[in-house]
């Protein structure tokens, strides 16, 4: 009703109608069930604090809730199968040379989280690296098993974890306990609510004057309020603007950032950035 009446602001119905929120939408209602369960205690929260909002505010807040919930399950299986990852592994040996390493090579690698490694590719680097404790944390319990069976316990004096996340926390690990964060060619398909939430959780988990490598899409600068199912390379609506006012909110310093494009073997220019960042 309130949309009928011309109450909502134009972002907002840009962002149900891309996401298709609504009783025909394919994606909300195959992951119904998933996304009751997993959104339950968010929403009941935001009941709580209804009273002192106009419904403006609690359809915002519940959209976001409900966009975040659904890409999660649709990233997650969007990204089973090996074949995937076997070849993005072919090119890791050039991105990691010409996109990465010149950026992270003077990195305290004492203590990592990896978000969403799929099947290694990039925690192998971190490795050769000189990494001395590694978070592999991932939405998939296959891509945890690959890596476990990959690396197993210790790997050439380096400690492994294996965590599988909800898709928007990091529960398990402590805070102020990491050095370096990183993530490479996944965030990308993450939704801007999703990336947000894991800002958070980066601030919390980082010690003081610990940095990080996060590559995320830029393609919300061209098409905001998108659903990244259907965008090219399926990028999400993230961009390096927004990305800055996320970290500001949070209490991270971007350090630096680089759009992908072309030249970095990626669709169309600046599809992508990789944005490094830093905890005060």
């Amino acid at each position: 009703m309130l949309r009928d009446e011309g109450r909502f602001d134009p972002e907002i119905v840009s962002r149900i109608e891309s996401h298709e929120i609504g009783a025909a939408g394919h994606a909300v209602n195959h992951f119904a069930e998933e996304i009751s369960q997993a959104s339950a205690s968010e929403l009941r929260d935001l009941a709580a604090r209804l009273s002192p909002k106009s419904p403006e505010d609690v359809v915002t807040e519940a959209l976001d809730i409900i966009i975040k919930k659904k890409s999660i399950f649709q990233c997650r299986d969007a990204h089973t199968e090996g074949g995937y990852y076997a070849d993005a592994e072919l090119g890791m040996d050039w991105q990691w040379e010409n996109l990465i390493e010149p950026y992270i090579k003077d990195a305290d690698l004492s203590t990592v989280l990896e978000l969403a490694p799929g099947h290694g590719r990039n925690s192998a680097k971190l490795l050769g690296q000189g990494a001395k404790e590694l978070h592999l944390v991932d939405v998939n319990q296959t891509c945890i098993d690959a890596c476990r069976n990959r690396f197993g316990e210790q790997y050439d004096g380096c400690k492994m974890h294996y965590h599988v996340t909800a898709g928007d926390s990091l529960p398990f690990i402590a805070n102020q306990s990491l050095t370096f964060v990183y993530s490479f060619d996944s965030m990308v398909h993450f939704d801007r609510s999703i990336i947000l939430a894991y800002l958070r959780e980066f601030a919390r988990a980082m010690r003081p004057g610990a940095t990080g490598y996060i590559h995320h899409s830029n393609y919300g600068a061209i098409a905001p309020n998108s659903d990244w199912a259907k965008n090219i390379g399926n990028r999400s609506d993230m961009s390096a603007g927004l990305f800055r006012d996320y970290c500001a909110e949070v209490g991270l310093e971007v350090t630096d950032q680089r759009l992908h494009g072309r030249a970095e073997q990626r669709g169309i220019d600046d599809l992508d950035c990789a944005s490094l960042i830093r905890k005060p």
